[in-house]
């Protein structure tokens, strides 16, 4: 099993979370939920989502 890990734009090198099974998208936030039952709410957008490297990646809110 493959679960992604979520960045911040131009951040790449340090994941902000790991072992993410799924995202919500909210109006200026996004919630992430790992695997083991931890829920992060970053203030930002989706940028974009590679699925073959598993990596998400979110723009910083305005």
């Amino acid at each position: 099993m493959c679960l992604a890990k979520v960045y911040m734009a131009g951040q790449e090198k340090e994941p902000v979370l790991e072992d993410v099974a799924s995202i919500q998208i909210e109006e200026g936030k996004v919630r992430a939920f790992t695997l083991f039952g931890e829920t992060r709410e970053i203030a930002g957008y989706l940028n974009s989502i590679d699925f073959e490297k598993s990596v998400i990646v979110l723009g910083k809110a305005p």
